[in-house]
């Protein structure tokens, strides 16, 4: 996850000062659009909180798009919670989602029998990493969805079926 400590790590390395600033040394505004940048589409600006130092500089930086990771599909016999909704995208996908970077995802009721609904994920306006949002389908008590998919498309594209 990306957020102020992070950050301010990677200030703090690229500023290479012998003394490092740390969290209580500085404020954070929240994060803003950064338009006319293709490089960079957020900006943000850090403030000194106390003596010794003084003034505010605004830096530049990409926050990740959720639209970014697609075809999100889940698939569970023991149910879905927030939680393991983020843990199995952190786990699929190798990034660093925090449920307080985050909306809070409606999880539906699902029938006992099986069923399928899609959730959205959406990045709050002041997460320091990420924007935007993603949809993900979630399978309930169902087979799992990537075996569904590829016995499907291999019996259709199959000589015998065709």
């Amino acid at each position: 996850m990306l957020n102020h400590q992070n950050l301010l790590d990677s200030i703090n390395r690229l500023n290479d000062s012998p003394i490092d600033l740390t969290l209580s040394d500085v404020s954070f505004s929240d994060p803003q659009v950064n338009v006319g940048n293709a490089s960079f589409n957020t900006k943000i600006l850090l403030s000194a909180a106390k003596s010794p130092y003084i003034n505010s500089v605004e830096f530049r930086y990409h926050r990740i798009s959720l639209s970014e990771l697609s075809d999100i599909e889940l698939s569970s016999n023991d149910g879905f919670t927030s939680q393991s909704v983020i843990d199995s995208i952190n786990t699929d996908f190798n990034v660093s989602l925090d449920p307080a970077d985050l909306f809070d995802i409606a999880i539906p009721p699902f029938s006992q029998d099986g069923d399928v609904a899609n959730v959205v994920v959406a990045a709050l306006p002041n997460s320091v990493g990420w924007i935007d949002n993603t949809n993900v389908l979630l399978a309930y008590n169902l087979p799992n969805v990537d075996a569904l998919y590829m016995f499907f498309n291999d019996a259709l594209t199959s000589p015998e079926y065709l």
